[in-house]
């Protein structure tokens, strides 16, 4: 699954990405973040939300309080409804 995981992200990385959605699954426990990482390193986005937090958002904000490399990126969704103004340049 890892390699496959790895091609898909390869084609990713060459397009560009405004804004991505990408899981941050609470339920995978240690591994939650570890798609997540390879995405932020490979693909360049402006913008990165996490989805499928299954109403769990503390795997959003230790992600975005443990890796300040990606703070301009990532933006953590800290309860259901959030709402977020986008204004891309």
């Amino acid at each position: 699954m890892y390699k496959a995981f790895i091609k898909e992200i390869k084609k990713i990385s060459l397009e560009k990405v405004d804004i991505a959605f990408f899981p941050l699954d609470p339920r995978l426990e240690e591994r939650a973040e570890d798609g997540l990482k390879i995405f932020m390193d490979e693909v360049s986005s402006q913008l990165v939300f996490p989805m499928h937090q299954e109403d769990d958002y503390s795997k959003s904000i230790l992600f975005f309080n443990n890796h300040s490399e990606y703070r301009d990126v990532f933006k953590p969704i800290y309860d259901r409804g959030q709402t977020f103004i986008i204004s891309l340049e």
